[in-house]
């Protein structure tokens, strides 16, 4: 048993290092981070050409006329990004409420297997070699499911959407108020929701390129992390 946990940890780390070596060479996480944004970018490209539409209808003749409908058509583009936005936070928090219970669980295997390695010093129970799974190979799991959850910031993550969501009700409410023909109005709501959005998605490209694995530089062995 102890042969066979040497061997496939020592695949599996050398496993680890080559995907990390090699994403780093060809510029994975650039290319992640990109097709992220661009996924992200048709949920604007309605709320983008009513803000070009509305621009365009500023210096038309037919703004009385066509501003009831660009409002409502606002209206709601704005609703489904509050929908979209509040039901993240929920998804955010399951993730983290299933973290725990691994966390939990892999603690009491962990100290049931302790208790047992503990027992079988006295002789009062036979030794198992396999044993070492639980003291050793859940623990490490565990501690890596909470990593990534912390390298994600999945909580961060959670209140980020909320705080997009409250904003964009509190412009929803704005705009339920606005007079139907104030075309002026209705673009700035649409300029300001847009930026809203758009500044959310380019925080957050920005705090990923400031966390990253680097197992080389200048193809020579450099330090293993770094951030």
């Amino acid at each position: 048993w102890l042969r066979v946990v040497g061997v496939v940890k020592v695949v599996t780390m050398g496993t680890l290092f080559a995907l990390v070596w090699r994403g780093s060479r060809i510029r994975l996480k650039v290319k992640w981070i990109s097709a992220r944004r661009e996924a992200e970018r048709p949920r604007y490209a309605a709320l983008w050409d009513l803000k070009d539409q509305i621009h365009q209808e500023l210096t038309a003749d037919a703004v009385a006329k066509n501003s009831p409908d660009l409002r409502a058509a606002l209206a709601d583009i704005a609703e489904g990004q509050i929908s979209h936005n509040k039901s993240k936070p929920a998804k955010y928090h399951a993730i983290e409420k299933v973290s725990e219970y691994i966390s939990w669980l892999g603690f009491a295997i962990a100290f049931l297997c302790a208790v047992w390695l503990l027992c079988s010093e006295f002789h009062w129970i036979p030794h198992q070699s396999w044993l070492i799974f639980g003291t050793a190979f859940i623990p490490a799991l565990v501690g890596g499911i909470r990593g990534i959850n912390g390298f994600l910031n999945i909580g961060g993550l959670a209140d980020e959407h909320f705080k997009i969501a409250s904003v964009l009700d509190g412009m929803r409410n704005e705009l339920e108020l606005m007079p139907s023909d104030d075309i002026h109005g209705i673009h700035d709501l649409a300029e300001r929701a847009y930026g809203q959005l758009v500044g959310r998605d380019t925080q957050w490209e920005e705090g990923a390129k400031k966390v990253n694995l680097k197992p080389a530089r200048n193809g020579r062995l450099g330090s293993a992390f770094a951030t």
